[in-house]
Formats: structure tokens, C-alpha cells, sequence
């Protein structure tokens, strides 16, 4: 009987190897990949609370004075104790024939039903008809208590604040539209949250 000779074949165990190293290699990567992910999760959080003033219904982390935590709105306007806001809005007529709108606006409270220093009003007209495919403007106006105090000398001026964000919610009606009111909340931020500031021009700090 003839002897069955063996050949190895260096350079496919060499593949093999070389193929283990870099899965090794790979995983490895992947560790520390998924390590700095998890040590840099609590500092990404972290700066999201300093940055972001809106937050999903999810407001565990609203911890900070500057965060405000608004859940279920169409339209969010921040603003400060003592200002007025103009919100620009505007209605469309998608049917072909005349609509006759009302515009109606609730009153404003905190989430948990209490009175907000927040009067929303119109500028202009709140019955009107729009026309066949055509759009008509509104504007809301809101103020935030303090500002009666606007008008006054700087000197005279001593503008109340809020120790954290407030948020007051109400609705706004179209009546004569196939829609549900327009939630809006007015989110009012302390004096002290992203102020502008000016350097005078010392590099010795």
C-alpha cells in the first residue's frame, strides 16, 4: 500500500490567524467603542439639560431652573415676565366656497389648572370670511405679567421674576373650521437663563 502524503498549507492556516487577530481586533474596537458611548452618556445628558428648553413628555431630567418642560402643544412662544409677543398666524380656506371663522382664545393656566400671569388677545378682527382657496391673516397678542410696567421710566422700573420656567397652556378656537382647538403654551423664562453677555475686554479671569 502506497502512503497517503499530508500537505499543509501554510498560508491558509496563516488566513485563519490572520482572521482571528482581526475579529479579536474588532471586538476589541467595539468595547471600547460601547465604553466611551456609556461613560459619555451622563455628561451628553447633562449638557442637553443646560442647552435644550424643550423637552419630550418624558420630563424626568427637568431639573434645571432653565428647563421647560412642554408636552401636547402646537405652538410654544418663550418669552419673559414684563414682554409682549406678536404671534403672526394664519387660516386657510381649502373648500371652494366662502368660510365664514370666529376666532376665540381660553383662558391661560399652569399645567395643573391654576391662573397664569398670561393674557392672549387679538390684534384686529376675530369674525371674517375667507374666500374660495385663499388664506387670511390674525395675529395673537401676548402678554406676560409686568408688562404694564413697561411704560415707565427705567428708573421706576422694578420687573418681577420667575424663580423657574413657568408654562401656561391654553386653546385657541377657530370656530367655523373642521379642526380641534390649537393647544399653545407660553413658556416663561427666568431673567437669568441665556442672558447676553458683553466682556469688557479683561484676559486676567
Amino acid at each position: 500500500m502506497g502512503t497517503q502524503a499530508t500537505v499543509s498549507h501554510p498560508r491558509r492556516g496563516g488566513a485563519r490567524a490572520v482572521g482571528g487577530a482581526l475579529g479579536a481586533l474588532a471586538v476589541s474596537a467595539a468595547d471600547v467603542v460601547e465604553e466611551v458611548i456609556r461613560t459619555a452618556a451622563p455628561v451628553a445628558r447633562d449638557v442637553r439639560r443646560r442647552s435644550v428648553h424643550r423637552h419630550p413628555c418624558e420630563c424626568d431630567d427637568c431639573n434645571c431652573h432653565c428647563t421647560c418642560c412642554v408636552c401636547d402643544v402646537d405652538l410654544v412662544v418663550y418669552t419673559r415676565l414684563g414682554e409682549r409677543r406678536v404671534v403672526p398666524i394664519e387660516i386657510e380656506n381649502t373648500r371652494s366656497r366662502d368660510r365664514e371663522v370666529k376666532l376665540d382664545i381660553s383662558p391661560f393656566t399652569t399645567r395643573g389648572g391654576k391662573p397664569a400671569p398670561v393674557t392672549v388677545g387679538f390684534a384686529g378682527e376675530i369674525d371674517f370670511t375667507i374666500a374660495p382657496c385663499s388664506r387670511k391673516a390674525a395675529t395673537l397678542v401676548v402678554d406676560v405679567g409686568g408688562a404694564e410696567l413697561a411704560g415707565k421710566g427705567a428708573k421706576d422700573r422694578a420687573l418681577p421674576d420667575v424663580d423657574d420656567c413657568l408654562v401656561a397652556v391654553g386653546d385657541l378656537r377657530v370656530e367655523g373650521c373642521d379642526i380641534r382647538p390649537v393647544r399653545i403654551a407660553v413658556a416663561i423664562l427666568p431673567r437669568d437663563c441665556s442672558p447676553y453677555e458683553i466682556e469688557c475686554g479683561c484676559c486676567c479671569c
